[in-house]
């Protein structure tokens, strides 16, 4: 099936639940994933004035937003669908709601900074679409596939201190604590 689907150049679907997909990106998806990955950046939301925020540096912004702002690059997008899944057999997916196709947010995988995991899971919810249980539902699914697909057996999380829905949610994941690293709080969930 994945073989059919990546001929015909039709997203792999992941992770089907009641109401959400979990499926690679395609080139339709680049103006909502667009819009997601750049709606609470620091010169979007007003948070530039903040000195905590000004002041951070690239490695100690929340974890996957390197990743996750590339896909706001058209010409990164179009590259990153193209080669990403089909060279690896993972990267950053799409949730979408199932009645109306809308993009609630993304979840995946990215190369881990150290060989001290497998994969890094990373996830980013849309503000109107939190706290509504699918950053859980996204992240049981993509390390589902990572451990069955995959054969994946340690994942890594990296958490700021400060963001205690992560944090709670790395809980519900089953998520070890593996130490603490400047901002961050760096989990393990062994699968």
């Amino acid at each position: 099936m994945e073989a059919a689907r990546r001929k015909l150049g039709l997203p792999l679907i992941i992770a089907e639940r009641d109401q959400t997909i979990l499926r690679e990106l395609s080139p339709g998806d680049y103006p909502a994933v667009s819009r997601l990955v750049t709606e609470e950046q620091p010169e979007v939301s007003g948070q530039a004035s903040r000195p905590d925020v000004r002041e951070r540096k690239p490695e100690e912004s929340r974890a996957f937003l390197h990743s996750e702002m590339k896909l706001a690059d058209p010409e990164y997008f179009a590259a990153y669908v193209k080669n990403q899944y089909s060279l690896f057999g993972y990267g950053l997916w799409g949730l979408f709601r199932k009645n109306d196709g809308e993009l609630l947010g993304i979840a995946g995988f990215d190369a881990p900074p150290d060989d001290s995991a497998d994969l890094e899971l990373g996830y980013h919810i849309g503000k109107d679409f939190r706290r509504q249980g699918h950053a859980l539902d996204a992240c049981l699914a993509a390390l589902s596939y990572a451990e069955k697909e995959l054969g994946a057996e340690r994942i890594l999380i990296r958490i700021r201190r400060d963001n205690l829905p992560s944090l709670r949610l790395s809980e519900k994941l089953k998520a070890s604590l593996l130490q603490m690293k400047g901002r961050f709080r760096i989990h393990i969930t062994v699968l």
